[in-house]
């Protein structure tokens, strides 16, 4: 042993000392004593550490288990199972305390519980979250928009998330989702307004075309009574007056057209009441009364005298129209002064109407027979006379020329130079006598656009081009007023007669013939006949043509130059008239812009047919 060597060293020393001290008693009697346990953290969790480790171990793991993969939808189920892990995590935070942090033996367990803790803190916001989108985007997708304060309920459980800073956290794409449900919102409430929109519009284009369709068949109702010969009831016309005021509600013009279409009723009513009804008449229109008659038997005859630049309308009217017709012509006339004119949409009036305007003085006799069953009916006669500045626009503005005799050239002046008051107006710079303005704007009145419809006026241009004269055919002598169209009229019909029965003989014999000679005999004789008749016009016929020729030729200068200088216009602008009552008669458009067409018009017949059956059975 090396003794000596250990006794000089310190490690020597301390190993002396330990050998050379007393042993406990213990140690004297048989062994060493027991050294007690102090905890520490190297030494190891106790056994209650130890199963509070392994209940927080199985308690966490189950509640991050009870933790949903998505938070994206079914936020009920998932408010549950965020409870369920809460109640785990409760356990667990009962069995964690400081001295299990210090353990090492305890870290997988808390490494759980810290798992579900944060779990739980983010599925509060992502509930939260998901509780206010969820009903929202239902709504919205079932075609519902939210109102601005749900969104805003979004927003802030949003705006929460995101002031959280919560690792892991879904802030942003929750920002994004609410921010697409809010677009999508505005989308489908867009949507949803729209349709709101055309939904209105078509209750309103019903409601107006049911408003002109009340009105319209009120007309025809009126006219069915008048036709019966009853009055129109008061309380018919103040239905009627209602529905003019519901349609003037959406179009200012509708009473130049109906106002208008009623005034004929007013006058039945009148004329109901027999000549104490005639100054309500003669007041309704603004006129006197020229004349008044009735029928004898079967025959009528009515005579009164014109006066020089008046205008007249010859009402009449049989007392019970079933069955009865008339004969009636102007026995005595000026057939050169007399501008005759019809009165256009004059089937709506219940009496029989024409008119006429005198450019000079004249009597006139309007008679003829009756055609009735029985002998008791009676037709009668009211004129209504006008100065002729003053008729007013419903008749002048209905008023078409009935034709004269184009080989009158007094006639053909004064048709230009002192019209009816509403028959001229102007295409363009041309001078026209209405022909074609009543298509333009029946098709306007449609709600068609028309391309030369803008082209008609009321007022001259600033240069008016008069057209030439347009020679037709001259009229039969009876029918014509002037001097050289009665002789020229009266030449023909006897060249006529003198080779007439000849020029029949021979196509007889041609058609008979039975030999090849006999047919060239009686071609022959045909084309004899025309040639000696063809020279007996021109030689006996001829020159007064050229008479008129003439005359037209002067008085066609003479308007030339006239509208040149002073192009006609008078107090009634038919065009202006015409295109108002078009506008007061006019269909809404339908709800893509079009304008009514005769299959819409048929739907929308249809469609207001089952609303009167229906009405009908209520």
């Amino acid at each position: 042993m090396h003794i000596q060597r250990l006794t000089t060293s310190a490690g020597a020393l301390a190993l002396a000392a330990l050998l050379l001290a007393p042993l406990p008693a213990a140690a004297q009697f048989g062994g060493l004593p027991k050294v007690p346990k102090v905890p520490s953290a190297s030494s190891g969790p106790s056994d209650a550490q130890r199963k509070r480790i392994n209940e927080i171990n199985s308690l966490a793991q189950k509640g991050v288990g009870k933790l949903p993969g998505s938070w994206r939808e079914n936020a009920e189920k998932k408010a549950k199972a965020l409870a369920d892990a809460e109640g785990y995590l409760e356990q667990c935070r009962a069995l964690v305390g400081p001295d299990l942090r210090a353990m090492s033996s305890a870290e997988g367990a808390l490494r759980y519980y810290d798992e579900l803790a944060a779990g739980v803190e983010r599925g509060r916001y992502e509930v939260r979250c998901l509780a206010a989108y969820e009903p929202l985007a239902k709504r919205v997708d079932a075609g519902e928009p939210v109102e601005d304060a749900a969104l805003a309920q979004l927003d802030a459980a949003v705006k929460a998330y995101a002031d959280a800073k919560l690792a892991d956290s879904q802030a942003d794409w929750w920002a994004q989702t609410a921010a697409r449900l809010r677009e999508k919102s505005a989308s489908v409430a867009g949507k949803k307004q729209a349709a709101a929109e055309r939904a209105a519009a078509s209750d309103l284009r019903d409601a107006q075309n049911d408003a002109l369709d009340d009105l319209h068949e009120a007309l025809a109702a009126m006219l069915t009574l008048a036709q019966k010969g009853e009055p129109i009831p008061d309380d018919m016309l103040a239905a009627y007056e209602a529905g003019v005021v519901k349609v003037e509600a959406f179009n200012p013009m509708a009473r130049t057209y109906f106002d208008t279409e009623k005034k004929p009723f007013l006058l039945w009513n009148a004329w109901l009441r027999g000549a104490e009804g005639e100054a309500d008449i003669a007041v309704l229109y603004g006129a006197a009364v020229a004349a008044r008659g009735e029928s004898k038997g079967k025959a009528m005859k009515l005579a009164f005298k014109a006066e020089a630049d008046h205008c007249y309308l010859v009402v009449g009217r049989f007392a019970d129209e079933a069955g009865a017709s008339t004969s009636l012509e102007w026995k005595k006339r000026d057939i050169t002064s007399m501008q005759r004119f019809r009165l256009r949409d004059a089937e709506g009036w219940p009496f029989d109407v024409e008119g006429f305007c005198a450019t000079k003085a004249f009597p006139v006799e309007r008679a003829g027979t009756l055609e009735f069953t029985g002998t008791r009916n009676v037709y009668r006669i009211v004129v209504l006379d006008w100065e002729r500045g003053k008729l007013p626009v419903e008749i002048g503005g209905l008023a078409a020329m009935t034709d004269q005799d184009p080989c009158d050239p007094t006639a053909y002046y004064e048709r230009w130079a002192n019209p009816v008051p509403g028959t001229v107006s102007y295409k363009g710079e041309v001078p026209v006598g209405g022909a074609g303005i009543d298509i333009v704007l029946e098709s306007r009145a449609r709600g068609y656009a028309v391309a030369n419809e803008h082209a008609y006026s009321g007022k001259p241009p600033a240069k008016v081009k008069f057209p030439r004269v347009d020679r037709g055919t001259c009229w039969d002598a009876e029918d014509t007023g002037d001097k050289d169209a009665k002789a020229y009229a009266t030449c023909n019909a006897k060249i006529s007669k003198q080779y007439g029965p000849k020029y029949d003989a021979a196509q007889r014999r041609k058609a008979s013939a039975r030999t090849i000679g006999a047919l060239r005999a009686a071609e022959a004789e045909l084309s004899r006949l025309s040639s000696a008749e063809d020279t007996a016009r021109e030689r006996q016929c001829r020159p007064i043509w050229e008479r008129i020729d003439k005359r037209l030729g002067q008085e066609n200068d003479r308007l030339a130059d006239l509208y040149a200088d002073h192009p006609h216009q008078d107090h009634i602008d038919t065009v202006k008239w015409l295109i108002d009552r078009a506008e007061a008669t006019k269909r809404p458009l339908l709800l893509d812009g079009r304008p009514e067409g005769q299959s819409d018009g048929d739907a929308r017949r249809s469609r207001r047919a089952r609303i009167l059956k229906e009405r009908a059975r209520e």
